[in-house]
């Protein structure tokens, strides 16, 4: 039976009936179910908030959907939908969609990202479903574990010079505006003023707190110059840590700093943190210097993240 769209109408209530469903019905994987703030496994956003919806027909729920700022695209928004199994192929997932997409469009927004989480193999009825409403392929990466309970030698590779430094929460006053200026990036470069990034800096930390997580932060430096850096993200009650980001300068790629930058993250866990049972990260496929790392320390792959994008200026295939 098609779906009669007179018999439906959308909720935005937040209830704890939402969470249920939503990991009743798939919306993602690996998540306890009263975690607002963070909605997807891999949307790492310390203030992911957003609206959440879900359909009703006849006085029963029959599918939800999210969506919510991105934090890496600042006219995007993130989003995904789930159907209960009862209604699917009923073109419920198009009718949500189409009218969540076009309601993100009217507030402004200029695009909308999906990540698609998998084993090995991409389930064809989601692979359709994006294409078929005009989404286009981004990225593939693979999502992977390290297993704590475990504890291999980990290598003391030649320091050539360079030390590591690691703390977890506040960052020490006396590297906070050059560490503020390596983490910014390119962002930084030459535009705003170290005090200004100190402080932008601080603002991040304070907000991370209030949203209970802490940064584990390990920072490779020679000569008084930071080189590298590494971030784990602690969260309040979880046995679960969220590898961040890891960079590099340039010229002192291959020379092991990423590796003692990652191994002090677990060291310090290991010490420090004994709660911790396992480190996720996701990577890129094609960081091969990464991959190698994380091999290294013996990460695993747990899953696939294949993550697509939809210009909501673009006419909506089928909804």
């Amino acid at each position: 039976m098609l779906l009669r769209k007179s018999q439906w109408s959308i909720s935005t209530s937040n209830g704890n009936q939402w969470w249920v469903n939503a990991a009743r019905w798939g919306l993602w994987r690996n998540l306890p179910l009263n975690v607002p703030g963070k909605l997807y496994s891999h949307v790492r956003d310390a203030e992911a908030g957003g609206d959440r919806f879900t359909l009703v027909e006849e006085g029963r729920a029959i599918a939800v959907a999210f969506v919510h700022p991105f934090a890496a695209d600042a006219d995007g928004v993130v989003g995904a939908v789930a159907v209960s199994p009862q209604n699917r192929n009923r073109g419920v997932a198009t009718y949500f969609a189409g009218t969540i997409l076009r309601d993100a469009a009217s507030r402004g927004f200029k695009s909308l990202h999906h990540s698609l989480r998998y084993g090995e193999t991409a389930p064809p009825a989601a692979s359709k479903f994006l294409t078929s409403m005009n989404f286009v392929h981004q990225t593939t990466s693979d999502e992977l574990t390290l297993y704590l309970d475990a504890d291999p030698a980990l290598d003391s590779s030649s320091s050539n010079g360079v030390q590591i430094v690691t703390w977890r929460g506040h960052c020490p006053e006396n590297i906070v505006a050059n560490y503020a200026r390596l983490a910014a990036g390119k962002f930084a470069a030459g535009k705003l003023p170290l005090p200004t990034l100190a402080e932008m800096y601080r603002s991040s930390e304070a907000r991370m707190r209030r949203a209970g997580l802490d940064a584990l932060v390990s920072v490779a430096s020679t000569e008084g110059r930071l080189v590298g850096h590494s971030r784990v993200i602690l969260r309040s009650g979880s046995h679960v840590a969220e590898q961040a980001y890891t960079f590099v300068d340039p010229s002192f790629r291959k020379k092991g700093v990423a590796y003692r930058l990652k191994s002090e993250n677990v060291r310090w866990i290991r010490r420090f943190a004994p709660e911790i049972s396992q480190i996720r990260s996701v990577n890129q496929q094609g960081n091969a210097a990464i991959g190698l790392v994380n091999r290294r320390l013996d990460f695993r792959r747990l899953a696939v993240i294949e993550e697509y994008r939809l210009d909501l200026a673009t006419p909506l295939a089928g909804a």
